[in-house]
């Protein structure tokens, strides 16, 4: 029985629509940000920073998680079956409502 759950894949777990969406994100170039710029950043909090940060993270956030996945999927067969692996696929199932918003805002913008 555990060697059959630990053979299951993300398309096992969650809906194919949302696995599509989650690889469609994981093709999304990062952005990428200095440890400087963090710094230098985080020093001065104000209330436009915050705004600043939380709407970089509420963009990048749902990319930055679907390229992760999308490496852990990708693995070699029998490494995505891994203990430590599997424990990160708990994840996928958070990711996958914020990958339905963030396409969702994604398409209402276009």
């Amino acid at each position: 029985m555990a060697a059959r759950a630990a053979a299951r894949r993300l398309v096992d777990t969650v809906s194919k629509n949302v696995v599509d969406d989650i690889y469609r994100c994981s093709f999304i170039k990062q952005s990428g940000v200095s440890l400087k710029y963090m710094l230098d950043f985080g020093s001065y909090p104000s209330e436009r920073n915050l705004l600043l940060s939380s709407q970089f993270l509420h963009k990048e956030l749902p990319i930055r998680l679907a390229h992760r996945v999308a490496e852990l999927e990708d693995l070699p067969y029998g490494l995505s079956s891994k203990a430590g692996v599997l424990k990160v696929r708990l994840f996928s199932r958070s990711l996958s409502f914020q990958i339905e918003f963030y396409m969702h805002n994604l398409a209402v913008t276009e």
